[in-house]
């Protein structure tokens, strides 16, 4: 799975333990009445489950960095993301986090972040946008 550095920093200092990830098309998912979460699929190739280990990369075709392992496997809304789940991502903030999570996936939303004087709230942004899969982890040792 991969990783900015300043995430896999995070990650190993016991910083980060929630990611979260656009729902893409070809994503396909099941409730686990066992695991109480999602298993999720992309294309017809498992993408997520819960006990599952990954390698943790800072790139597509680095070598990893560290493993971890998936807790739970839940949808949502990114822009109803709690303070504390923020944190769990390794933000101090839900405003630094939705300015990270435009730069990547809604790059015209950040100003509504930054810029108090033009700002336009986030709900009318497009709503596939900040539909994610949101993934408990564990660094594994």
């Amino acid at each position: 799975m991969q990783f900015t550095q300043e995430s896999i920093d995070k990650i190993l200092a016991g910083e980060k333990d929630q990611t979260r990830r656009p729902v893409k098309p070809g994503d396909t998912a099941y409730f686990d009445d066992d695991t109480n979460s999602y298993v999720v699929f992309r294309n017809g190739r498992l993408k997520w489950k819960v006990g599952k280990i990954y390698a943790v990369c800072p790139g597509r075709g680095k070598h990893q960095v560290a493993r971890i392992r998936i807790l739970d496997v839940s949808r949502e809304d990114v822009r109803r993301i709690s303070a504390e789940d923020a944190m769990a991502e390794g933000f101090e903030t839900r405003s630094d986090f939705f300015i990270v999570w435009c730069s990547f996936y809604d790059p015209q939303g950040i100003w509504t972040w930054e810029d108090r004087a033009a700002y336009i709230p986030l709900e009318s942004r497009p709503s596939h946008l900040y539909d994610a899969w949101a993934l408990d982890f564990e660094l594994v040792v």
